[in-house]
């Protein structure tokens, strides 16, 4: 069963803390109640969208962070081959 997607609010707290508060990961969560892994996986995502700092981030409108982070990712040729396996 798939998890519920953070509020966007959470997702821009995890951000805030990370690149204007120099927290780690682990103190994130805490603090916010969520799991370990999950302000990488955010970080990881704002990393691949081209976000680098809080600013990026807060100029964005809550829609326009969602779509950069939650975009449907666009199948490529390579994994659109199927594999043989024998």
């Amino acid at each position: 069963m798939p998890t519920e997607r953070l509020s966007m609010r959470k997702t821009r707290e995890i951000l805030r803390l990370k690149w204007q508060q120099g927290r780690t990961h682990r103190e994130i969560a805490r603090a916010l109640a969520i799991g370990a892994g999950t302000p990488s996986d955010v970080a990881k995502r704002a990393g691949a969208a081209g976000l680098e700092s809080w600013e990026a981030v807060d100029a964005l409108s809550d829609d326009e962070l969602d779509r950069k982070l939650y975009r449907a990712p666009t199948p490529s040729t390579a994994s659109s081959t199927p594999s043989t396996r024998y």
